[in-house]
C-alpha cells in the first residue's frame, strides 16, 4: 500500500457536505422526534454488536482481498462484456449528487403526497448518508491510500459506502421489491469504481461494510418504525350490571 500526501481532496471528499445539508435539511422536516433524540437513537443504534459484526467481517474480507487484488485484472475483467454496462451506471448511482437527489427526491414526494413512509425513509438515507459520509472522509484522510489511476483518497470508497447505506433504508421500508435493486445498484457501484480503476477491490469491500453497517443502523432505530398499537389479551369473566351479572368478553 503506497501513502501519498495532497492538498486537493478527491470527487468522493467534496460530495459529502452535499449529504450533510440533505441530511440537515430533510430531517427536521421528516417527522423526527424533536430535538436532537434522533441524533441520540442513531448513535445507540450504530453502537450494537450487529455493527461490530459487519465492520469486523468487512474487515476480514478487506483483508483478503488486499492479499490478492490486482487493478490491472479487475479492469480488464470488469470493462467487457455484459459486466461493462452496469459497472458504467454504478459510477453515475453512487455519487455523492445522484444519491442526495434520490434522497431529497423522495423525501419531497412523501411531503407533497402525504405519505409518512416516504418521508420517514427519505429522512434515514439522508442520516445514513450523512454518518457514512464521516466515516469514510475519517478514513481516507487517515489511511491516505492512492488510487489505482494514481490519484488520492482510495480507501474506503465512498461511492461504494454511499450506495450501500441507502439499501438497508429502501429495503426495511418499502421490502424486498425495493431491496433487490437497492442491493443490485449498489454492487454495480463497486463494480463500476473498480472497473474505471478508482478504488481496489479491498477499498470496495470496506466501503460496503461501512456503508451497510450505518444504513442498518440507522433503518433499525426504535424511532424508524411506527409504534405498534397496543395489543389486548383475550379474556373472559364475569361483570356486574343493573339487575344482575353479565358475561364479560374481550378481544
Amino acid at each position: 500500500m503506497r501513502l501519498v500526501r495532497t492538498r486537493h481532496p478527491s470527487r468522493a471528499l467534496r460530495a459529502i457536505p452535499i449529504a450533510l445539508l440533505v441530511s440537515l435539511g430533510v430531517g427536521p422536516l421528516a417527522a423526527a422526534p424533536a430535538g436532537a433524540s434522533f441524533l441520540t437513537r442513531d448513535m445507540k443504534s450504530l453502537a450494537s454488536r450487529r455493527t461490530a459484526d459487519v465492520l469486523a467481517g468487512a474487515a476480514v474480507l478487506g483483508a483478503a482481498s488486499f492479499l490478492v487484488e490486482n487493478a490491472d485484472s479487475e479492469e480488464h475483467a470488469l470493462g467487457r462484456g455484459a459486466v461493462d454496462v452496469p459497472a458504467d451506471f454504478g459510477n453515475i448511482y453512487g455519487s455523492g449528487l445522484v444519491l442526495a437527489g434520490v434522497t431529497a427526491g423522495l423525501t419531497g414526494a412523501g411531503l407533497v403526497e402525504k405519505h409518512p413512509d416516504w418521508v420517514r425513509a427519505g429522512s434515514e438515507m439522508a442520516r445514513s448518508l450523512a454518518y457514512t459520509g464521516i466515516a469514510v472522509t475519517a478514513l481516507k484522510v487517515a489511511v491516505r491510500r492512492t488510487r489505482p489511476n494514481g490519484g488520492a483518497y482510495s480507501f474506503p470508497s465512498g461511492h461504494t459506502a454511499a450506495a450501500f447505506a441507502v439499501a438497508p433504508v429502501l429495503a426495511r421500508r418499502f421490502g424486498w421489491l425495493a431491496a433487490l435493486p437497492a442491493y443490485a445498484f449498489a454492487t454495480s457501484t463497486a463494480l463500476g469504481r473498480m472497473e474505471d480503476r478508482k478504488h481496489y477491490l479491498s477499498d470496495v469491500v470496506v466501503g460496503a461494510g461501512i456503508g451497510t453497517a450505518i444504513g442498518l443502523a440507522v433503518a433499525s432505530a426504535r424511532h424508524s418504525a411506527a409504534p405498534e398499537p397496543e395489543r389486548v389479551k383475550p379474556a373472559l369473566g364475569l361483570g356486574v350490571a343493573p339487575g344482575g351479572l353479565s358475561l364479560v368478553a374481550t378481544f
